[in-house]
């Protein structure tokens, strides 16, 4: 089950996070040299990526990440309410698995 409205959201802030590094790898990928004294244009550029981008988009990245985590495992518990077992069941249940994967190693070194 998706939620397109955190899709969304989601794809949001990863442009925004692209966006703002765009200008970094661009300055490393053609050895873009500084001046001496800043353009106008880079100074409003990191004007208004500090006061408007910076940082609010890596959160809002981890706020969704977290709101998703946070559904899953309520879904999860939702659905494997069911499926839950007592101790002894559980023990029973690797005990006969590990039956198989003893079997199936002694199988394989015979070869």
């Amino acid at each position: 089950m998706r939620i397109h409205s955190i899709d969304a959201i989601r794809g949001l802030a990863i442009l925004g996070i692209l966006f703002l590094n765009i200008t970094f790898h661009q300055n490393f990928y053609t050895g873009y040299a500084f001046f001496e004294e800043p353009l106008l244009s880079d100074d409003i550029i990191s004007l208004v990526n500090a006061l408007f981008l910076d940082g609010r988009f890596r959160s809002l990245f981890c706020l969704l990440f977290g709101a998703g985590l946070a559904i899953q495992i309520v879904l999860a518990n939702v659905m494997t309410k069911h499926f839950r077992q007592g101790p002894f069941e559980a023990i029973w249940r690797k005990l006969y698995l590990h039956s198989f994967y003893k079997k199936r190693t002694k199988e394989h070194l015979a070869l």
